[in-house]
């Protein structure tokens, strides 16, 4: 038997036994980061997911309070029926007027208001002369 020949089948048998191994622990390493990967991909892909479902939830939500046609048609009617730009200036014009008015008829009222408190002056003055002359004992005095 040749030992030098079976050493040397040996060797290389270790070798390709080890080099078999090298290949399998790479190709684990790799199959091991790819699923890990996968599920942090999985895992931002599912958070996305729950945030669009969430927007979309809020969306629907906003759409069941939102206008509808029949609503939008009831305020067009309104707005219709609202007082147009010749209307307002008709108001303005009327109360503008009767500013002019009112501001007349004060003056007025002012000018009564100072007739009268000259009369009460007067009224007073004799009053007090009445009565004065009541506690003089209704005499003149001299």
């Amino acid at each position: 038997m040749n030992y030098q020949a079976l050493g040397f089948w040996l060797t290389l048998a270790a070798a390709l036994v080890a080099a078999g191994q090298g290949i399998f622990i790479w190709v684990v390493r790799r199959t091991r980061r790819n699923e890990e990967r996968s599920r942090e991909l999985e895992r931002q892909h599912d958070a996305r997911l729950d945030d669009h479902d969430r927007r979309l939830t809020a969306l629907e939500a906003d759409s069941k309070r939102a206008a509808s046609h029949e609503d939008i048609a009831r305020l067009e009617e309104v707005v219709k029926r609202s007082p147009q730009r010749e209307d307002l200036r008709r108001i303005y014009d009327k109360v503008e007027n009767s500013d002019e008015a009112l501001s007349a008829r004060l003056e007025g009222t002012n000018a009564n208001i100072a007739e009268l408190k000259g009369e009460f002056r007067s009224n007073r003055a004799l009053l007090e002369r009445i009565h004065q002359f009541l506690l003089d004992g209704g005499r003149e005095k001299k």
